[in-house]
């Protein structure tokens, strides 16, 4: 049970990186199998989104007059600051690791509850 959850907890860590992770271009190259025309033209779709969104965002800070120092930095992993990685990496081993803990609390305490029972039947034999 335990490692299912384990399992569980890393696929969706896993997972929730991939979807940071851009689309490439020539995603048709890497995946073959994928050649459907409406895929095609989602993915159209989404460049020229962000085209436009990249374009509005300028505009917002021409009007607002926000200085270059105040703009948003790409660094660390996925756009994150090494600060919020480091803070979000610790949250996630603490929380999987106090799960893990409960877990074994759980079964420590249904092994003593088992326990009892038994000897208290063995004793209303005698």
């Amino acid at each position: 049970m335990v490692k299912k959850i384990i399992a569980s907890i890393v696929f969706f860590l896993i997972l929730s990186v991939f979807m940071y992770l851009p689309v490439s271009a020539g995603i048709m190259d890497t995946f073959p199998w994928i050649s459907s025309r409406s895929f095609k033209a989602m993915e159209g779709v989404a460049w020229a989104a962000q085209d436009e969104e990249q374009k509005n965002i300028e505009w917002f800070k021409q009007e607002m007059k926000i200085s270059p120092k105040y703009l948003e930095r790409k660094e660390g992993i996925l756009g994150m600051s090494w600060d919020h990685f480091f803070t979000m990496v610790f949250l996630v081993l603490f929380g999987s690791g106090a799960f893990i803990l409960f877990l074994i609390r759980f079964r420590r305490t249904r092994d003593i509850l088992k326990l009892i029972k038994e000897e208290k039947a063995h004793e209303s034999q005698n």
